[in-house]
C-alpha cells in the first residue's frame, strides 16, 4: 500500500504541473510523457488517483480550459497491444464511484494519445453532467472511481475529492460569456 501511495504522490507531483504547462526546469521526462492536450488548461482538481493492476499510475482529473470549458481526463496504461489503436479513437465511456450502480456518469471520451501512460479526454461535460459528477462524488470522498468503456478496460483508483470540492471547483470555471 504505501509503495501504491508513493507512486500515486510521484504521478501527481509530475502531472499537475504538466497539465498547467508549467514543468519543473531540466524535467524533459516528464514533459515527454506528458503529451499536447486539445485544450489550453487553466485549473485542474484531482479527483482519484493511485496505481493500476499492474502498479502504473493513474490520474483522473477535472480540468478548466482557459476556454471556461470543464472536462474529465485520465491518463494511465491501457491494455493491449498499442500498435493496434488509432488515436483518436471515441468511446462511450461510464464513471462509476464506489462500485455503486446509483453513482454513475457516462460520457463520451477520445482516446487522443498512446505513451508511457496513455491519455483520455472527454469533450466539454454539459451543465447536466457536471451536476451528475458532484452528486455521484457526494459529500465524502470516495473510496473508489472507475473509469469504464475505453479500449475495452476498467481503471480503478481511490477518490480524492467530494463532491463539495468537485461543485467549488466547477463555480470557479463559470461558462465564458461568449459561449465558450
Amino acid at each position: 500500500m504505501r509503495r501504491a501511495a508513493k507512486i500515486a504522490a510521484v504521478a501527481v507531483a509530475l502531472l499537475i504541473p504538466a497539465l498547467a504547462g508549467c514543468n519543473p526546469p531540466g524535467d524533459e521526462q516528464a514533459q515527454l510523457a506528458t503529451p499536447q492536450l486539445p485544450v489550453e488548461v487553466h485549473d485542474t482538481l484531482l479527483i482519484a488517483a493511485g496505481a493500476d493492476r499492474s502498479g502504473r499510475p493513474t490520474t483522473m482529473n477535472l480540468i478548466c480550459t482557459k476556454a471556461h470549458q470543464l472536462h474529465l481526463l485520465e491518463r494511465t496504461r491501457l491494455p493491449g497491444p498499442h500498435d493496434e489503436r488509432k488515436v483518436p479513437w471515441a468511446y462511450r465511456a461510464t464513471m462509476l464511484v464506489d462500485k455503486d450502480l446509483s453513482r454513475k456518469l457516462e460520457v463520451e471520451a477520445e482516446l487522443i494519445a498512446l505513451g508511457e501512460l496513455d491519455t483520455v479526454l472527454t469533450p466539454p461535460l454539459s451543465p447536466e453532467q457536471l451536476e451528475r459528477l458532484a452528486l455521484i462524488f457526494g459529500p465524502a470522498i470516495p473510496q473508489g472511481v472507475s473509469f469504464a468503456g475505453v479500449a475495452e478496460s476498467i481503471v480503478s483508483v481511490p477518490g480524492k475529492t467530494s463532491g463539495t470540492d468537485i461543485q467549488a471547483f466547477i463555480s470557479k470555471c463559470p461558462e465564458a460569456e461568449d459561449g465558450g
